[in-house]
């Protein structure tokens, strides 16, 4: 599955060589890979990146040092500060499940950035392979209820891609969830702390205008978020049995509440 979603990627790069397009847009780090190893010349404007320069995409995130240039999202560096944000919720966590494809450059990075801030927030990372939305789905469903305290969505895109099985599956064995992007909150789960993907696409948008306009990828630096936000669904908390704190809920940006 994850091999022909490559060889779309690749395919459709090529074509854009062919149609001699004035730029090309792409979203995450696995398609903006896999479009970078295509088109050498034509800017490339990426989004929802999570570690550009980590990925070797970029030189670094004041210029890029060739033809790429957008917007990073920053999910491995703001791992941490999720992981303390869910404790602060849940003071009694410990035992977090994390899934992660070992051999994604990304979750390599951001989850030794995580299993750091673990040691420090006392609180133990329960960390399974997964090579594909399918085995996504498969761990999820041999989850029991009662087997960890709280799931923890790193970033990785092959959970992001099976993510409504993964909230189902968690709010139906009462585990909490904490991610990093608005619209998971609004499907259900318990809380995010991050930036807006609305947001950063208009962003990013700027960048690809200014390209247009004839800008230099090089010459314009890698942009992170502008906002972050904390999202609490408190239709989710009270379905899950669990009562956050009021001096955490006035720390959070939105409540969702139907």
């Amino acid at each position: 599955m994850e091999a022909k979603s490559d060889d779309r990627v690749r395919t459709a790069a090529e074509e854009f060589l062919r149609g001699k397009v004035d730029a090309v847009y792409s979203a995450s780090t696995p398609i903006t890979k896999q479009v970078a190893q295509v088109i050498k010349d034509i800017p490339v404007v990426f989004n929802i990146v999570g570690d550009p320069v980590g990925a070797g995409l970029v030189r670094s995130m004041t210029s890029s040092g060739n033809n790429l240039t957008g917007c990073s999202n920053v999910v491995a560096q703001t791992g941490p500060k999720r992981l303390e944000v869910l404790k602060m919720m849940l003071p009694n966590v410990r035992t977090v499940l994390v899934l992660l494809d070992t051999k994604n450059p990304f979750s390599q990075d951001a989850i030794v950035i995580l299993r750091d801030a673990a040691k420090t927030l006392g609180v133990t990372l329960v960390e399974k392979h997964v090579g594909s939305t399918e085995e996504v789905g498969a761990v999820m469903k041999a989850v029991r209820p009662g087997e960890y305290d709280a799931f923890f969505h790193l970033g990785e895109g092959k959970v992001s891609g099976a993510i409504d099985a993964v909230i189902s599956v968690a709010n139906n064995v009462k585990l909490p969830t904490m991610a990093h992007e608005e619209s998971y909150a609004e499907k259900g789960m318990l809380a995010v702390y991050g930036p807006s993907w609305r947001l950063l696409g208009r962003q990013c948008a700027g960048i690809l205008h200014q390209v247009l306009r004839g800008a230099k990828p090089a010459d314009i630096p890698i942009q992170s978020p502008l906002k972050f936000s904390f999202i609490v669904n408190l239709k989710t908390a009270k379905a899950l049995g669990i009562e956050i704190p009021n001096r955490v809920l006035m720390l959070a940006d939105k409540l969702i509440k139907e």
